[in-house]
């Protein structure tokens, strides 16, 4: 028996979830045109407080840029996964571009840094650990010299590039 008997509300089941995720087809978020979407989903304190503060400041700063603000939520006890979800056509991928790249430094003005992200952007991402130096940075270059020295193992994953000539190659190009 659900525990929302009577409500409008329901529990979801797998089988919904499962069509959401795998036949809902992408184009359903057509409704600008042909395009993508790209998500920008820091990792925040379980805090009422601070949840309001990310979610009014990336609510205002999307809604600026001309875009639509979708936002969810993925709750757990010692964090919350924020996500705010922007859906943009190829003509608005550089304005997305500024979005995003404004977004990372507003999480990080908070405290608050990136769940993941996309191979494009963790380079920009990574620079902006720079407690004690960088000493993290550091440490993960020395990591990947010593467990990967050609550089040929996910150059630049994570930011991660390594000091032999073949990572500072790609670095370069990208």
């Amino acid at each position: 028996m659900s525990p929302l008997k009577g409500s409008v509300a329901t529990w979801p089941t797998f089988a919904s979830k499962l069509v959401n995720m795998f036949v809902t087809p992408v184009g359903s978020w057509d409704y600008r045109g042909p395009g993508g979407h790209t998500c920008f989903a820091p990792i925040i304190p379980p805090s009422a407080s601070e949840l309001d503060v990310w979610y009014k400041k990336v609510k205002q700063r999307v809604t600026d840029a001309g875009f639509d603000f979708f936002a969810d939520f993925h709750v757990y006890p010692r964090y919350i996964v924020a996500i705010a979800v922007m859906v943009f056509t190829p003509d608005e991928a550089g304005k997305m571009d500024r979005l995003y790249k404004e977004l990372v430094g507003d999480g990080f003005e908070l405290g608050h840094t990136e769940y993941r992200t996309h191979v494009h952007y963790m380079d920009h991402i990574a620079d902006h650990f720079k407690f004690n130096d960088s000493i993290l940075r550091k440490y993960v270059e020395q990591l990947k010299d010593v467990t990967d020295p050609k550089g040929i193992l996910a150059p630049g994953k994570q930011g991660i590039w390594g000091t032999s000539s073949l990572a500072q190659t790609y670095q370069s190009k990208s």
